[in-house]
């Protein structure tokens, strides 16, 4: 149905996301797994949003939150950039979504994307955890 088209320039690797907000169940793709070191199968089968906020760097974790709860009650786009442990290591990354509501009015899925910010180094992960 697609034709196959060569990209004009490389795009990160985006993990995709959709957060069921009142069953609070997040279920991402393997991209979206590998970036925050979780299993691939679970995370089709979905989890509790809370482990997954739970690996966001503690000093981004609140801005986070309040961007995300703006966004949910906004209607509007969030774009977010924070810091995840994954394995020993700080990856520094960068999400966009935005909620749909219901007939109702009512917040009900929570989609987007989430990519490396690669100009982050290990180097700079190191210095940051140290600290």
């Amino acid at each position: 149905m697609f034709a196959q088209v060569t990209p004009k320039f490389q795009l990160p690797e985006i993990g995709i996301f959709t957060w069921n907000v009142p069953e609070n169940r997040l279920v991402a793709d393997e991209i979206y797994a590998s970036i925050y070191g979780l299993s691939a199968d679970r995370l089709a089968k979905g989890v509790e949003i809370e482990e997954v906020i739970g690996l966001i760097f503690e000093d981004d974790r609140e801005r986070a939150a309040r961007s995300t709860h703006a966004a949910i009650l906004a209607g509007k786009i969030a774009t977010i950039d924070y810091r995840i442990h994954v394995g020993g290591l700080i990856r520094s990354a960068s999400a966009y979504g935005r909620c749909l509501r219901d007939e109702d009015g009512i917040p009900s899925f929570f989609s987007g994307g989430i990519a490396l910010d690669l100009s982050f180094s290990f180097a700079e992960s190191r210095r940051k955890q140290d600290h």
